[in-house]
Order: C-alpha cells, then structure tokens, then sequence
C-alpha cells in the first residue's frame, strides 16, 4: 500500500508541476516544470539510495570482517523469499539500523558499528530480521521515495545543502535544514507533509509482525527494541537530527529532538510496538 501511495503522490506532483509551468508561462513554464518533474523522479527513485549512504559515511561490508553478518543476512533474506540486500556499516555509536532502496535487487541495510560492537549476534539477527522484512513488506521503497522527496525540498530552499552532502564544499557538514536557517524552517513543514502522506504509521506495526515469522525466537526480537530504545534515550544520533527526512528508514526512531520527532516520526511508540508483539499469539512468554 505505501509503495502506491509514492507513486501516486510522484505522479500528482509531476502533473501539478507541468500544469503549474505551463499556466505560468505556457511553452516556457512547461519546459522549466518539465526540467524539475524529471529531476524530482530521477533523484526519488535512482539516486536517494546512493544520497542517504553518504549521508551517514556507510561503508560496505567487509567479507572477511563481517562474514557472519552476511551469513544471517543471506539465511534471513532467503526466508523472506527476496534477493539479499547489500550490507553497510556506519561509524556510529548508536544502537540502531536501516534499509533503504527503491529497485527490488538494489536494495541495502546498514548496521551501525554501536550495534556490531555492543550487541551479540541473536540481537543483531533481529535487527536484520526487521530491516529485511521492510524491504519484503515494500515500506523500504516507500519511505525511499518520502526521503527522496524530502530531501528534495530542503536542498531545492538550501542549494548549498547538495553541495555540502556530496562533499564539493570544505566546510562543516551539512543538514537537511542547516537547522536554523530560513529555507529550513520553511522546507520543514512541507518535507514532513510528503513524508506522512506517503508513509503509513502502521508500517513498522507490519514490519514486526513480518518479522516474527521469520525470527527464530521473538522473546529476543522484543528485548532488541527494548535495548535499543533504552539506548536512545540515553544518547543522541547527530547524523539522525542532521537528516530527519531519513527517521523512517530506521528500525526504531533515532531522533531525540522532540520538535524534529513530531513532524518526521511515524513511529508508534516502543513499548506500544512490545505491547502489539505480545499481543500476538505467535509470541509466548
């Protein structure tokens, strides 16, 4: 349902923009609109995966170092009955994870090095386990595409933010509204709009559902997000606030400004998502 949502929401846009470019200055408008509409599609639907690795300095898993992971990745993937993502590690602390990908077979997760170094393997197997049942249940694509378009909308009000998230600048590093600048206090509420109208507050109820029935031991899936909420609230993920059109990606929401968190979470809260779980007769204590 959500990967609809995108691309009806894509396809509105890019009318709404031809209209618009072609009342504003007939041929001329229609050829300026037409120049953006394919800008807004390449960059939503080719290129978002690419911009949100660099956004966090992902770095591609190590077969050697990481052969394990990929193992449990592999095992999980095959369950899932989809192709097996790419795998990515990030130079965080944080406990937490993502998956991000528009193409079926292009897709990635990452692991943030916090998680590798602090959380044994059957924690690990479940953030996994999460993130691949994401991209089996579509909201991958789906909040892709609400990150894309987000991300549009920040740099379209802030240029220099392209500049500095492809490193062409020297500078310190970028964010998607630079937070205080004028262009990202206008961008906000109108990123944040693209990302509720796309994304389902029910996808990550989904995905945990999903992810039981590939799970081995769902006691363990729950004492995850535990631990990774419990870690949230104790530290804040800077790359996260820089970037908050990002927050659906996760598996748990890493934004710790509460400003930020109401406009771009969809998550419901942790101990409603544990409740839900236990709820489920697949779950036994």
């Amino acid at each position: 349902m959500n990967q609809i949502r995108a691309f009806t929401l894509l396809a509105f846009l890019s009318v709404l923009l031809l209209v618009v470019g072609f009342w504003i200055s007939e041929h001329a408008g229609l050829l300026v609109a037409l120049v953006v509409v394919v800008f807004m599609n390449i960059n939503s639907l080719l290129f978002t995966e690419k911009l949100v690795l660099k956004m966090f300095s992902a770095t591609k898993a190590d077969s050697q170092q990481h052969g394990n992971l990929l193992k449990i990745l592999k095992s999980v993937s095959e369950k899932a009955g989809i192709s097996a993502p790419s795998l990515y590690i990030t130079n965080t602390a944080e406990l937490n994870g993502f998956s991000v990908g528009v193409r079926s077979k292009k897709t990635a997760i990452v692991l943030t090095k916090g998680s590798i170094d602090s959380l044994d393997e059957s924690m690990l197997t479940a953030i996994i386990t999460y993130l691949v049942s994401q991209i089996q249940q579509k909201n991958t694509l789906a909040n892709t595409v609400a990150t894309g378009l987000a991300h549009g909308i920040f740099g379209f009000l802030n240029p220099g933010l392209w500049k500095k998230t492809f490193g062409i600048d020297s500078g310190e590093k970028s964010t998607d509204e630079e937070p205080f600048n004028i262009g990202g206090r206008i961008a906000r509420p109108l990123a944040a709009f693209f990302v509720r109208v796309i994304v389902s507050k029910h996808s990550a109820y989904h995905a945990d559902l999903a992810a039981l029935t590939l799970c081995d031991d769902g006691l363990v899936y729950m004492q995850t997000l535990e631990r990774l909420e419990t870690e949230r609230a104790s530290h804040a993920f800077l790359e996260a606030d820089m970037h908050p059109s990002t927050t659906n990606l996760f598996m748990i929401n890493p934004l710790r400004d509460a400003v930020l968190s109401r406009y771009f979470s969809l998550f419901p809260s942790t101990k409603d998502r544990i409740t839900q779980l236990k709820n489920c007769s697949e779950v036994t204590a």
